[in-house]
């Protein structure tokens, strides 16, 4: 069973190859501005995702857990964990850039919204800006997940 937790200094470089061999991007990852959480199972980090803020928003970053591990519900923890957190931290929103992943954002309460809608609300946060600087983001699917509480019906 893995173990969720906040990332160790010898984390990181374990967290980028997992990465990589995905082809995903590794820049700012783990940086001081944001928060990340990693998985780890019989010694083995098998998983790792973060988020990044502002205003009232997040932006779900780096998601990915290792192949034999997929279909057992470890991402979806991750997510969940990430959620609550960005809750926590008053955001009301959760969105995310991929073009690899739309089913499991789908299927995780994510409805498709546009590109310019996530650099309307995090035209700060990093993984944005990186996607502006390289011509990206018009090219991105994006996502976004309420966070709100649903108000109970009296």
């Amino acid at each position: 069973m893995a173990v969720i937790r906040k990332p160790g200094t010898l984390d990181l470089a374990q967290w980028k190859a997992l990465l990589a061999s995905e082809k995903m991007r590794t820049e700012e990852l783990g940086a001081g501005s944001g928060f990340w959480l990693v998985a780890h199972e019989s010694g083995q980090l098998v998983g790792g995702a973060g988020l990044e803020f502002g205003g009232d928003s997040a932006l779900l970053r780096s998601l990915v857990v290792a192949v034999p591990l997929r279909g057992r519900g470890l991402g979806q923890a991750l997510l969940d964990a990430l959620a609550e957190e960005a809750g926590r931290r008053g955001a009301v929103w959760l969105y995310a850039l991929s073009s690899e992943a739309p089913k499991f954002l789908l299927a995780s309460g994510f409805r498709e919204t546009t590109p310019d809608e996530v650099e309307a609300a995090l035209p700060e946060a990093p993984l944005v800006a990186l996607y502006r600087r390289l011509k990206w983001l018009p090219t991105e699917r994006a996502f976004r997940r309420d966070l709100a509480p649903a108000s109970s019906a009296a």
